[in-house]
């Protein structure tokens, strides 16, 4: 079998619980976001799988109400239907932990690996890049 492009393949949002990392002692959060942000690794250690939407706006919402209920932490991650990623760790798609207070850096995070979506904006992009280097070159 083929591997499927993750260009085609329709995407669902996978909601995950855990506990809160502010359940930890500062000096363990330091080290777990310190693993998280620079080492681009975490455990999936006491991650629950709850759920599967279609619809982004529906996981955010339900995952926000969740954590405000349980005092749980939520997070809401796109995944390809029908496909996989790639074995290295990727950036693909939408990642959020609705109600964190450093929510913004999880979306923000950049990993080595992109999965990429948009083949003909990669490849104006890359043309750009050429014409800026070119005569940097000289």
């Amino acid at each position: 079998m083929q591997p499927q492009s993750l260009l085609t393949v329709p995407r669902a949002f996978y909601l995950a619980m855990r506990e809160p990392i502010s359940a930890l002692p500062w000096w363990r959060r330091w080290f777990v976001r310190t693993a998280y942000f620079r080492c681009k690794w975490s455990s999936d250690y006491s991650n629950h799988s709850m759920g599967v939407f279609t619809e982004l706006a529906t996981a955010l919402e339900e995952a926000s109400r969740r954590s405000k209920e349980s005092g749980k932490t939520w997070s809401v991650k796109e995944l390809p239907v029908n496909a996989v990623l790639p074995d290295q760790a990727c950036n693909f798609g939408f990642y959020s932990f609705p109600g964190s207070p450093i929510d913004n850096k999880y979306r923000a995070r950049q990993l080595d690996v992109v999965a990429v979506r948009d083949v003909e904006r990669m490849k104006r992009e890359t043309e750009n890049l050429r014409e800026i280097m070119t005569p940097a070159r000289l």
